[in-house]
Parts: structure tokens; C-alpha cells; sequence
């Protein structure tokens, strides 16, 4: 059942990333993140009548906390997407499976195969390749370093994430599924006191496909996220994150079809070894079941 929900969550990541990228790229990375959260916010409370009560706000802060830094994380995603090459931030940002498996084992004891040890070697590996500029690793400037503005907030957003899903476990085996999710939707909130988020945030509602892609968008991620939490109530997380992070096979796929952005050979040799990586790490934890 765990591996069901993985699944589940990788195809809503995968395709819904695909409608993040058009958002951002259409309204920008802010406001794309506040719509989405508010919306989130909106669609996931239709269930509180059946979420049940809440034994202990204690782990209820704490999964608000783990909000902040997933939201932070998706912030910076969507500006990544705003800016860079669709492909690239979106592999190296999907590879977050890489640091929750790492933070797994040393914080809960979880185990990792010699197989998925290759798998994560790959990814490693990739996320280098198609990073940086191997033959500017000379230059002093981090700008000149990097193949691609987005790539730093891909980095950031990798780590961020991969955070989030190894410890979002603690709070979701305490207060469920659903309330572990809960509070992350209302950091939208703290962007306004910032004056981030002004009049022209509602000419949203004046763009009826971006209105559409926005919806389509937070649908699609948070059914994946619920997902995810569910499967890590029913399986080991060094198992269902690295199933449910192989979605960049899945939204690389269909980058190359809908944006068509252009990639070098190195990092095409980055991607395809970060894929191959993930792809790795996924059929061993399916093994290990």
C-alpha cells in the first residue's frame, strides 16, 4: 500500500510541476507560490470533518515549522522554474530523496541497500554535472560556476525538501496524515505583512488559464504531498521517498515536450545520471519490501 501511495504522489508531482512552471512563469514565483497555498488551503479544509481531533498541538507547531521550511523550499523552487531551464531545476530539486534518505538513517535507524547506496552516487553525481561548469571551476563568482540561473534555487529547494520529508514523519505519526499537511498552507499568509503580495496579486482572476493552471496545479501537489504522508504511515520513508522523488523522470519527460528547453552535453550527462540515480534507488527500495 505504501509503494500504491508513492506512486501516486510521483505522478501528482510530475505533472503537476509541469502547470507550476507555466504559473510562475506567468505571474512570477511569489505569486504563484501565495495562490497556490491559498487555494491548497481552501481545497484540503473541504476535509476537516473527517480529520478527527487533534491530540497534540505540540507536534501540530512542529509540523507548521516543517512548513515553513518546505514553503521556503517552494519558493525558491518556483522561482528556479521562473528563471532557469525547466529539465535541470526540476531533476536537481527532485533529488531531494538523496538527503531524506541520509537524514532517515542517522535519525530513525533506517537502512540503505548497497544498490541504492550505487543509485544515490548517481544522483550525486548528476546534480553536479548538470549544476555547475566543470571547465569554469577556476572562476572565483558562484555566477560564473553555475550552468544555469536556477540551479541555486534548485540546490536550496533540494536540501529544504529533503528535510521536510524525512522529519514530517514525526508529526504525522502523532496528529495523521492530514494534519501534518494542514498548517504549511497558511505561510501564504506571512508574505503579506512583507508587502509582497499587492492589488495586482487578484488579476489572477482576470487570466482564466492561468486561474486554470494554478487550480490544476495545487490539485495535483496536494493529493501527491497527502499521499506521501499516508505512505510513510505505512512503509519506511528511506522506501516511499525515493519511489515518490523518481518523479523528475516524469516531468523531465514532459519539459522536453512542452517547453523544449535547450540542454548542454554535460547537462544532459547530469540529467540522465540523476534519473538513472533516482530510477535506481527506486526499483531497490521496491526490492527491499
Amino acid at each position: 500500500m505504501a509503494i500504491l501511495f508513492a506512486l501516486i504522489a510521483l505522478v501528482g508531482w510530475g505533472v503537476g510541476d509541469i502547470f507550476g512552471t507555466k504559473v510562475a512563469r506567468k505571474i512570477g514565483n511569489v505569486y504563484g507560490f501565495f495562490w497556490l497555498h491559498i487555494f491548497a488551503l481552501l481545497f484540503s479544509s473541504l476535509y476537516i470533518p473527517w480529520a478527527g481531533r487533534i491530540e497534540n498541538f505540540t507536534y501540530l507547531l512542529l509540523a507548521f515549522l516543517l512548513g515553513l521550511i518546505v514553503s521556503f523550499s517552494s519558493l525558491l523552487y518556483f522561482r528556479g522554474l521562473e528563471v532557469g531551464n525547466a529539465s535541470l531545476v526540476g531533476t536537481i530539486a527532485g533529488s531531494f530523496s538523496i538527503i531524506t534518505i541520509a537524514l532517515s538513517m542517522i535519525f530513525f535507524g533506517e537502512k540503505v541497500t548497497l544498490v541504492q547506496l550505487m543509485g544515490i552516487i548517481l544522483v550525486i553525481l548528476g546534480v553536479i554535472l548538470s549544476s555547475f561548469k566543470i571547465e569554469d571551476s577556476k572562476r572565483k563568482t558562484w555566477q560564473s560556476f553555475l550552468s544555469n540561473p536556477g540551479i541555486i534555487y534548485a540546490l536550496i529547494a533540494m536540501v529544504g525538501w529533503g528535510i521536510y520529508f524525512a522529519f514530517i514523519r514525526i508529526p504525522a505519526e502523532k496528529i495523521g496524515w492530514f494534519w501534518s499537511y494542514y498548517p504549511a498552507n497558511f505561510t501564504a499568509f506571512l508574505l503579506i505583512p512583507f508587502g509582497l503580495i499587492k492589488s495586482n496579486a487578484f488579476d489572477i482572476f482576470k487570466k482564466p488559464q492561468t486561474f486554470t493552471h494554478t487550480v490544476l496545479f495545487m490539485i495535483l501537489v496536494t493529493i501527491a504531498t497527502f499521499a506521501y504522508n499516508l505512505g510513510i504511515l505505512r512503509g519506511l520513508t528511506s522506501i516511499v521517498a525515493p519511489i515518490s522523488g523518481s518523479y523528475p523522470v516524469l516531468f523531465v519527460i514532459l519539459t522536453r515536450i512542452v517547453f523544449k528547453d535547450r540542454l548542454s552535453r554535460q547537462q544532459k550527462l547530469g540529467v540522465i545520471s540523476a534519473l538513472a540515480g533516482i530510477l535506481v534507488i527506486s526499483f531497490a527500495s521496491v526490492e527491499k519490501v
